[in-house]
């Protein structure tokens, strides 16, 4: 149902009708974006499923390593000692959902390849993040991991920033998410900050590390991640006329403040004019100082020395980047270069192979004419081998060597030979116009390494002489820093710091004067301070319509957060209340009310996950709020977890599997192999021995 602006309008008018026109309330009201429609509480019915992991690198040992793991719904589980990779999954996949990485300075050393790939609802996604180089290669798909090679990507990056910026569109979308407008509380300034909540404050109640558990608030942010998270009506336009109205309330003040520093006499009004002159002569009286143009004269060699040295600086690293290329091509050549002579020497030995052929089968069809193709080489009498000698004389004489009489040719069928002598000719041919064509790139290459050569001393000689010229420059910058500190040091009176407390009162004694002047046309401008009230008005009315349309909703999260409770092991919990106002959550234990900062730190996480179950349920079961329905819980037990926590998150874990099932996902990643015997799943856990690395 639409929000009835006008009739709201109209009625705050009502209050304000001395002081502005109807135009002029709707005006002060009005929020970009239909920001009074903007918060609802139906569920989008999605979630954030993850299906699989890769991470690819090298560790200090130059061991390389390919980690390819398939994710599942329900509970999953990681159990490897402290320190052993678990939490290097979880950031990777946080670097991957939301672009900002939590790695260690030693994991950004060999961690060099990341994929992600997860779905929303029926739509699959696949992050791919390259970490090689200096600067990161990322992009996202449309599709599962195996399918990218095939497909272009939905959209690359260069940064981090633009991947951030992406998927936090890309969620927003697809649950409803959007920033809310804020003012700092300690923010002096008037302008506003309108995208302070942010996809990684949202994410922050799905990654929850060991350090986190026993702090229910997200940041300074929780009670506007909460109201996200319940999606009540009227979120955006409560902050977003909040916000407007400490910008006016701002304004006012300032401007109160300044007209009440604008009451002077006459007499004080000649003084500051008189101060004025006085200061100005001081001005120009040190500014023809000898001392200080000689200062100001370092100063500009010290700023293009620097700037110099930063120029040089970076074309240095350019050309050995350059150089690194070369080198890189020249060793590719010599690669080339190496196989083309290899074909070459090959296609000569083919050549020289099909020539004998060649030779042969002549030989062949000349024999053949006196021989019928039959050669006797062995005796059909005593079974001797016939000599050689005797058969070529036999050939040459026409005389057999077998009966002595005299041979005649016979008409022996040739064209078997022929035709091999034809074939033979071919594959000459053929390997005399491949190693032309090869022996021609051969050519091609060896000039292409004879530039690369001269092109690669040339760029080193340059290279080489810009770091005398760095070293130069140094020395320069040294030298010139030391004579300034010196003459800053000799110079009497102190003259920098005269010039600018000078310079200082100078403008603050004109913006008097020039305030004095004005001071009688000047009247307090109110207008501004009922602007401020219209908007907390409005304001006031907007959190008492959501206070009442939100009751039902809190009330059925309080219900499930107890039932959640006792679910989990803490069954002397009595009630759950919700401030409406700010957000606190209030922990009965019959007449004792604690805060989540009140309760004992074995029961901090399971009340922490209460909450987040609980707007879980809330959602597949009533169909309000937009928890992605992703849980990771990074080393839950901790090292001073006693037994009873331990066997709280157990029964915390085993009635997740039980209750939620395929309707939740939910990862951990411990140290503690006591929690190993609630996965019944081979697929959903994976277990390392002591000392054993996970990748």
């Amino acid at each position: 149902m639409n929000f009835k602006f006008e009739e709201f309008v109209k009625y705050v008018h009502e209050i304000y009708a001395a002081d502005f026109s109807l135009e002029e309330v709707k005006e002060i009201l009005f929020l970009e974006d239909d920001g009074y429609n903007k918060s609802v509480p139906e569920s989008p019915q999605k979630r954030l499923l993850l299906r699989r992991i890769i991470l690819e690198g090298k560790k200090n040992d130059d061991n390389a390593f390919r980690y390819d793991r398939q994710l599942f719904s329900g509970v999953s589980m990681w159990v490897a000692d402290n320190l052993k990779g678990k939490s290097t999954i979880f950031k990777a996949i946080g670097f991957a959902l939301t672009g900002r990485d939590k790695f260690t300075p030693l994991v950004k050393t060999w961690l060099k390849y990341i994929a992600l790939e997860f779905s929303i609802k029926d739509a699959v996604y696949s992050v791919e993040l390259n970490l090689t180089g200096a600067q990161l290669k990322a992009a996202v798909y449309a599709s599962a991991i195996d399918s990218i090679e095939r497909e272009d990507p939905i959209k690359s990056f260069k940064s981090k920033d633009g991947l951030a910026e992406f998927m936090q569109e890309l969620f927003f979308e697809e649950f409803d998410y959007y920033p809310i407008k804020r003012v700092q509380a300690s923010q002096p300034s008037i302008n506003l900050s309108d995208a302070d909540l942010t996809w990684v404050s949202y994410y922050s109640s799905i990654y929850h590390q060991s350090k986190d558990y026993g702090n229910l608030e997200i940041g300074n942010q929780h009670a506007m991640v909460f109201q996200m998270l319940l999606g009540l009506e009227y979120t955006f336009s409560i902050h977003a006329l909040e916000a407007k109205a400490k910008k006016a309330e701002r304004e006012w003040s300032l401007k109160t403040e300044q007209e009440k520093s604008q009451s002077i006499s006459v007499e004080d009004l000649q003084k500051l004019r008189n101060g004025l002159i006085a200061t100005n002569e001081q001005i120009v009286k040190l500014r023809t100082n000898p001392e200080k143009k000689a200062i100001e004269e370092i100063e500009e060699n010290l700023h293009s020395y620097q700037q110099s040295r930063e120029t040089k600086r970076q074309e240095k690293l350019e050309g050995e980047d350059r150089l690194y290329q070369m080198k890189t091509a020249f060793n590719t050549s010599q690669v080339e270069i190496k196989e083309k002579q290899d074909s070459i020497q090959h296609g000569a030995r083919e050549i020289n192979k099909f020539r004998k052929l060649i030779i042969e089968y002549q030989d062949y069809i000349d024999s053949g004419i006196f021989f019928n193709n039959l050669e006797v080489t062995e005796c059909p009498h005593c079974d001797h081998e016939v000599d050689k000698d005797k058969r070529l004389l036999e050939k040459e004489s026409k005389i057999c060597m077998l009966c002595d009489h005299t041979m005649t040719a016979e008409g022996n069928d040739t064209e078997i030979w022929q035709l091999r002598i034809k074939e033979a000719k071919g594959e000459i041919e053929r390997n005399q116009l491949l190693s032309q064509k090869e022996n021609q790139a051969l050519i091609n290459l060896e000039q292409k390494v004879k530039i690369n050569d001269t092109n690669f001393a040339r760029l080193e000689n340059e290279v080489l002489k810009l770091e005398t010229d760095l070293s130069e420059l140094d020395q320069s910058i040294k030298a010139a820093e030391g004579n300034r500190n010196q003459m800053i040091a000799a110079a009497e009176g102190d003259y920098f710091s005269k010039f600018e407390n000078l310079l200082e009162q100078k403008i603050k004694t004109e913006n008097q004067i020039a305030i004095a002047e004005k001071q009688a046309t000047m009247e307090l401008d109110n207008k501004l301070k009922k602007k401020a009230e219209v908007l907390r008005t409005g304001h006031e009315l907007m959190l008492r319509s959501r206070k009442k349309l939100g009751q039902a909703t809190l009330s059925e999260l309080e219900a499930i957060m107890l039932s959640q409770l006792h679910s989990l092991g803490l069954s002397n919990y009595t009630r759950v209340v919700i401030n409406p106002d700010n957000f606190v959550i209030h922990y009965h234990q019959g007449n004792v009310v604690n805060n989540f900062n009140d309760i004992s730190e074995g029961e901090q996480l399971r009340a922490k996950l209460a909450l987040y179950l609980s707007l879980i349920e809330l959602d597949l079961e009533k169909g309000l709020g937009r928890h992605p329905r992703l849980i990771i819980l990074d080393s839950p037990t901790k090292e001073e977890a006693d037994i009873h926590f331990v066997e709280g998150l157990k029964k915390t874990l085993l009635h997740i599997e039980e209750k939620f099932g395929e309707q939740v996902q939910v990862m951990v990643g411990t140290a503690n192999r006591e929690l190993t015997s609630i996965i019944s799943s081979a697929e959903k856990i994976e277990v390392r021995e002591s000392g054993q690395f996970v990748f």
